[in-house]
């Protein structure tokens, strides 16, 4: 059996009875592995795919957020938006209420220890928690979810150029981002393999900026240390994304599946690998320029 027709064997196999994915197999459901998993499945199972789109809109709360673990949580929000651009379902009116929610809660000022003389560090992106101040890894999140479409509204076009000028000026010496800022007062802190991953997907409309590439450099370097599934299969999608080589990186996710089988994996990782296998023919994270 193929790795495309198994995972998508497995997926089915451990989506919830209500429709929804959890992190892993037999456990609660949960906006973020579920999203996950929708993105992969979309074209792929219309049944599982169309089950696991009602449980996630019955999730909406009346002020348009979603949120699973906790009620001031912003960053689902994001997710949910993402998928329904992906499918193209922005217009109807649960999406609507995503857009508003997410445009209206985003990071309150500044982290304790920014320096404040950077005037660039003084951009908001989006807070992890409402009312809290913006870290790098949801900034993307929203900037993936809000780029994936093009658009002429003059007031999101201006939060998008500033959230863009946030993870920007947060890249870390060595390249790459952090999940937070660059420094802790006058310590350069490192960067993590996620959260550049993650910038990289939000900033792939500015390839030429040589802080993104050297965030993607950085990246590189973490694909030839790891065998995590999760990080590989982000691997195949951000190199597709930026028109580099991937087949390495796909070797060895498949690799790893040979290994393992896939069996009782974290769902994410399993979606990822899925988008990885045919990435040529539907990759959701690519940004339609």
């Amino acid at each position: 059996m193929d790795m495309e027709k198994l995972i998508i064997d497995l997926l089915v196999r451990y989506q919830n009875h209500d429709g929804s994915w959890g992190y892993y197999q037999q456990s609660p459901g949960f906006i973020e592995p579920t999203v996950y998993a929708l993105l992969s499945l979309y074209k792929k199972d219309d049944e599982s795919f169309k089950r696991g789109l009602r449980w996630l809109l019955n999730q909406q709360n009346e002020n348009g957020s979603f949120v699973n673990i906790d009620i001031n949580s912003t960053w689902p929000s994001f997710w949910v938006y993402f998928l329904m651009s992906v499918i193209n379902e922005e217009a109807i009116p649960e999406s609507i209420l995503i857009m508003k929610w997410i445009i209206s809660h985003r990071g309150k000022g500044a982290a304790f220890s920014q320096d404040l003389s950077n005037k660039d560090l003084l951009s908001l992106g989006w807070p992890w928690y409402k009312n809290t101040t913006s870290w790098v890894e949801p900034t993307s999140y929203a900037l993936i979810a809000l780029k994936h479409r093009a658009t002429t509204d003059s007031r999101t076009i201006k939060i998008i150029k500033n959230a863009e000028q946030f993870i920007l000026a947060r890249a870390c010496n060595e390249g790459g981002w952090n999940a937070g800022n660059s420094m802790l007062f006058d310590t350069h802190l490192s960067s993590y393999p996620t959260s550049t991953a993650f910038a990289l997907l939000s900033l792939q409309d500015h390839q030429e900026n040589s802080i993104v590439l050297e965030g993607l450099y950085s990246f590189l370097g973490f694909l030839k240390q790891t065998i995590s599934p999760y990080l590989l299969g982000l691997g195949v999608i951000i190199l597709y994304c930026f028109n580099e080589d991937y087949s390495d990186v796909l070797r060895k996710l498949y690799k790893y599946g040979e290994y393992t089988s896939w069996d009782s994996n974290y769902i994410p990782s399993l979606a990822l690998a899925l988008i990885s296998s045919c990435v040529e023919n539907f990759n959701p994270f690519a940004m339609i320029r």
